[in-house]
Order: structure tokens, then C-alpha cells, then sequence
């Protein structure tokens, strides 16, 4: 998501049973951290990726993990597929996941 109106409109849905996962490679990004804290404020588990061990003080998700991937990675589709196969390792590990996501319709 990268448009506020969506991010708000996204979050509303959120509740204990949703998972948010954040990628910001300066750990900066405004869209980014405000999914997390909309996220946060309907009980979501959140996971932020970063490039940026600093902001890890001021992000208040649930689970922070700090990347060192070069920055000529960063840039266009090449980070995509990591990005996915990522996310799709850090869903499977937390507790109940999976059994969430085999309820939902």
C-alpha cells in the first residue's frame, strides 16, 4: 500500500486475528510506518523489515528484523521475489498462522 487513503481504508479491517508486514529500507517510509501504527491500534501482529537499525527504538511493531541487502538489491522488481518469499517465512513461524488463514473464506 502506498496511498494514505488506501492504508486507512486497509487498516479499519484489521483485528487481532490480521498480520502487517512492513518493508522500508531506511525504515522511514511515511506510508510504512503509518500502516504499522493503524495496524497496532486494531491489535494486527506487525513485523517491520529495514535497512535501518536505528529507527528500531521508534517503530513500535511487534517484530523488527534489520536487513543488510545491498543497495543495488533494493532497487526495482529485484527485491520483490525476496520481499514475498520473506514475508511468507515470517507468516508461517508466528503461532496460529496458518491455522487463521485455513478458517478464512
Amino acid at each position: 500500500l502506498s496511498d494514505r487513503i488506501e492504508i486507512e481504508r486497509f487498516c479499519s479491517c484489521l483485528d487481532e486475528r490480521s498480520v502487517v508486514v512492513g518493508f522500508s529500507t531506511s525504515g522511514e517510509t511515511e506510508e510504512v510506518l503509518m500502516a504499522i501504527k493503524r495496524a497496532k491500534e486494531n491489535n494486527a501482529f506487525t513485523v517491520l523489515i529495514s535497512n535501518n537499525i536505528a529507527v528500531r527504538s521508534e517503530v513500535h511493531a511487534d517484530i523488527f528484523l534489520f536487513t543488510q541487502v545491498p543497495s543495488q538489491d533494493i532497487a526495482g522488481s529485484f527485491f520483490a521475489l525476496p520481499r514475498i518469499a520473506l514475508a511468507e517465512l515470517i507468516l508461517s513461524k508466528i503461532p496460529g498462522y496458518i491455522e487463521l488463514t485455513e478458517k478464512r473464506p
